[in-house]
Formats: C-alpha cells, sequence, structure tokens
C-alpha cells in the first residue's frame, strides 16, 4: 500500500500543507509533497510524489521475518521545469527494521563504476540485492533518458552496511553512475545515508525512480533474508531527515539548494 508523507521545507520555501494535504486526500494511496513560495509565479520549485510498502504485511509481532520492500517517488517541479538533482538522502527507522549480510556475496564498488549493467550484474551476480528502474532530466536539452538500476551488497564492517545503486542504461555520459548507501544501527535505530553522485557534470536530475529489496539465500544450509521487519505498534515509521536537492544545472529562479524533510509510514497486523 502507498502511504502519504507530509512533508516540510528548509529555507524562505513554503509548504502548501492545506492544499497537499486535501489533494492526497482525493487521491487514495498516493504521497504528494508541494512546495511553493507566496507569490503565483515561482519558478523550479520541487514537488515530490512518493510512496511505498513492506511485504507481507500481517507479521508475527516483535519477531523478524524476511520481508519484501518497494519504493517508488517522482520528483518535479510545479511549474514543469528541470527539477534540482537528488545529492543526498538520510533516513531514520526507530525499529522494526533490519539488514542481514553475513553469509551474502560482497561486491567492491571499483568493479561497478566503469561496467555497463549488463557487465555489472555478471560481475557481482551473487551480490545482488534489488533491481528497479529510473527516468533522468536533462536542462540542456529538455531530453529524458531511461536507466536500469541495479542494487548491490557492498558488505558489512565495523557496524556499518554497505549498498551501492549501480545505473547505466541510457544516461547520456559514458561513465556509469554508482551512489552509495551506507546503513549503521544508531542505539534503538537504523539509518541509512544515501550519496548520489553529479549526473552528466550535474546536468542530469533524477525524475522518478521504483525499485524493490528483495533477496533470500542461505547459510550453513539456513536461509535467510537481506531485509528483516517485525511489526511494532503503529507500524514502521521511516523519517526522512535530510532530503538534499542541489540545483547544479543552475536553473534560473530556482534555490542553489532545498533541503526537505517528512515521514513515511508502513503498516502492518502483528499476528501474534
Amino acid at each position: 500500500m502507498r502511504r502519504r508523507v507530509v512533508w516540510l521545507a528548509s529555507g524562505s520555501l513554503l509548504l502548501l500543507f492545506g492544499a497537499t494535504v486535501g489533494l492526497a486526500a482525493q487521491i487514495p494511496h498516493r504521497s504528494v509533497l508541494g512546495i511553493a513560495c507566496p507569490v503565483i509565479s515561482c519558478p523550479g520549485l520541487l514537488k515530490f510524489d512518493v510512496g511505498g510498502s513492506i511485504t507481507p504485511r500481517k507479521r508475527a509481532g516483535r519477531e523478524f521475518v524476511p520481508v519484501k520492500l518497494k519504493v517508488h517517488g517522482e520528483i518535479g517541479t510545479k511549474t514543469g521545469g528541470h527539477p534540482s538533482a537528488l545529492r543526498e538522502a538520510v533516513v531514520e527507522i526507530a525499529e522494526g527494521l533490519a539488514v542481514r549480510t553475513s553469509g551474502l556475496a560482497t561486491c567492491r564498488r571499483r568493479k561497478l563504476e566503469s561496467a555497463s549493467v549488463s557487465l555489472a550484474r555478471r560481475k557481482c551476480r551473487k551480490a545482488i540485492v534489488g533491481a528497479g528502474q529510473a527516468r533522468v532530466g536533462f536542462a540542456s536539452t529538455g531530453d529524458v533518458a531511461a536507466t536500469t538500476l541495479t542494487l548491490f551488497n557492498g558488505g558489512t564492517s565495523d557496524r556499518l552496511t554497505r549498498m551501492f545503486v549501480h545505473a547505466s542504461a541510457g544516461l547520456r555520459n559514458s561513465t556509469p553512475v554508482v551512489a552509495t548507501a551506507k546503513v549503521r544501527r544508531r542505539h534503538s535505530n537504523l539509518e541509512a545515508v544515501l550519496r548520489i553522485p553529479p549526473i552528466a557534470q550535474g546536468n542530469g536530475s533524477l525524475l522518478n525512480f521504483d525499485f524493490e529489496l528483495d533477496r533470500r539465500f542461505a547459510r550453513r544450509g539456513i536461509e535467510r533474508s537481506y531485509l528483516n521487519a517485525s511489526c511494532p505498534d503503529g507500524g514502521i515509521v521511516a523519517t526522512f531527515s535530510k532530503l538534499l536537492f542541489r540545483n547544479e544545472a543552475k536553473v534560473p529562479g530556482t534555490a542553489p539548494q532545498t533541503v526537505l524533510k517528512g515521514k513515511l509510514a508502513f503498516p502492518c497486523t502483528a499476528t501474534g
């Protein structure tokens, strides 16, 4: 089920709270973000539609079980212009989600940096933990290109788990884009920090994405899962403490940097 997100913006931008909530109420299972300033025409301001699901939804209370995570999003502007580029996302989950990599093959970033999608998947086939697709827009031409996403396990050391997101096909620059997600446990919270490098020297911006994490593997004859979840009271809540967008294409009328914050809820039903 797709869930609604309520967002806040930093700086002088103003959240259209009433309009956002009203629109979301009319379109079930859709998450809508709307940013605007106190004037009618304010070019380049962001809007963000995001949602996701964790299945199975019925889980045995506090017991962790293998799950599949699906996330989708769309980034644009209120005026239809080129959006700022998403460069960093910091997500915190208080409880209910765990990443387990012990026994799972790993992939090194250097193997992915100059590889096509097919070559990357061939080099690190056993380390794949998810896949998806995305679209990228280019400010200089207005063109849009589709790309394939592949998520690889980068391994765990010193309580830090790395995941690499590889994208290549359809992008105008010949060099593949490899984003890095670092996941660590902070007290009772799970924190994930995703950093996306500049696309086409800052000319490209992510327009939409759709991916899933779902990897099962065996260790010592026992089936394990990369992603596991319980069902805490009220479900799992992901807090986006920082979503950093940069106007690397220098689009006129757009702030050099925008930071968004918000929450996304994944409801569940406890069976035990």
